[in-house]
């Protein structure tokens, strides 16, 4: 008997306890209480058992006749966390609702700020790259914004199977949607800026055309397409920026075009039609196109397969890719001893001392005279036949 009443003592000491802290932790004063300010929120007690019954409302805007609109802050277990969460709020106010969006829903407000309502105009090239990395993000897409942390883009990351170059432009768009949720208080802290390629660089550096090669192109010109190969290996252009070109930015009488898409020195800059190809634009041109390349703008996947074909065709076997065009130019002029300025320019790369997009005559000069070093009508070759590039 006695040791039945120790034990019931015992439960009944331990229940009153607990009954006894979890008033303490529900405790309102009775009576006169502090009264909040308005619009400040509110702790409410809800019914029931529940893990959290403490919620937080703050009023966040007002509605058409002037009343306050409430919005839920979150839910407590105690009334002490409920206030303290209140009293953090206010110090640094926030929509509670960008607290609760998805790294789906963050992007498409991002998307929309840069590509739609920005100031800047963007290639569509660039918004597919965009949205193709999108996709690589399925696994983020349905998380809240504010719980993703460096770990699942990492993971992200990692799981990726497909080119160093691909990884990067994933990578990119994660910064990009970090700092913008980061910008507008959706997230407290840049997670995407931890996060690094573990994969090996597989990407394929430029190589130039070989003066053989070259040579091929020449003594093929009448080909079809022959001729746009030449065109891009004297001017430089980015695959796109030639594509996009519209008619009337090539001027036969100056002997220049102007164009770019990508950076902000390569943008509106001015490239001097080289004599070897003059006759080869003029001759395209007489076809009173949009573009060098027909009634409408070529998509870059269509001209990258004629690329292919007609290397091909004239016995070209090195696996060139279009951008290769480009490393030759700046191989050529580089080779020709050619101004670096000047090379900066005609490339689209920015360089110390030089001005956006103002060109004086004394530039257009410069770059004419860099232009002009170019020959590639006239190969030295040795006794084996190897050309003497360099």
């Amino acid at each position: 008997t006695s040791l039945l009443l120790v034990i019931f003592l015992f439960f009944q000491k331990k229940y009153k306890n607990k009954a006894e802290q979890k008033r303490k932790e529900n405790f309102m004063p009775r009576g006169r209480a502090m009264r909040a300010p308005n619009g400040y929120g509110s702790v409410t007690k809800l019914s029931g058992k529940r893990r959290r019954p403490f919620m937080v409302k703050v009023d966040t805007v007002m509605d058409e006749r002037g009343y306050p609109k409430s919005k839920i802050l979150g839910y407590f277990a105690t009334r002490e966390e409920a206030n303290i969460a209140l009293l953090e709020y206010h110090k640094n106010p926030y929509n509670p609702d960008t607290k609760k969006l998805s790294f789906l829903e963050v992007y498409e407000l991002w998307f929309e700020s840069k590509y739609i309502k920005g100031v800047r105009t963007y290639s569509q090239s660039s918004i597919q790259a965009t949205k193709a990395a999108l996709k690589k993000c399925e696994p983020l897409y349905h998380l809240p914004m504010k719980e993703i942390r460096t770990l699942h883009m990492q993971n992200l990351l990692d799981s990726l199977s497909c080119s160093h170059a691909s990884i990067e432009f994933v990578k990119v768009l994660l910064s990009q949607v970090s700092r913008y949720a980061l910008q507008f208080d959706i997230i407290e802290k840049d997670y995407a800026a931890f996060v690094k390629i573990q994969q090996p660089d597989d990407d394929e550096h430029g190589i130039a055309f070989s003066l053989e090669d070259i040579k091929k192109l020449w003594d093929h010109v009448d080909l079809p397409w022959v001729d746009s190969i030449l065109i891009y290996i004297h001017t430089g252009w980015r695959a796109n920026e030639l594509l996009q070109m519209p008619i009337e930015n090539i001027d036969l009488f100056s002997a220049t075009m102007r164009g770019g898409l990508k950076t902000v020195a390569g943008k509106n800059r001015l490239v001097p039609i080289h004599e070897d190809i003059f006759p080869l634009i003029k001759a395209r041109m007489k076809k009173q196109n949009v573009s060098l390349f027909g009634p409408q703008f070529m998509k870059y996947s269509t001209y990258r397969n004629i690329f292919y074909r007609t290397l091909k065709t004239v016995g070209i076997t090195t696996h060139y890719t279009l951008h290769d065009c480009r490393h030759t130019f700046e191989t050529l002029l580089n080779n020709a001893g050619a101004n670096d300025v000047a090379i900066d320019r005609l490339m689209g790369h920015s360089s110390k001392g030089i001005g956006k997009s103002i060109y004086t005559h004394k530039d257009l000069t410069e770059l004419r005279k860099a232009v002009s070093l170019i020959n590639t009508k006239i190969y030295s070759f040795d006794l084996l036949g190897k050309n003497n590039y360099n």
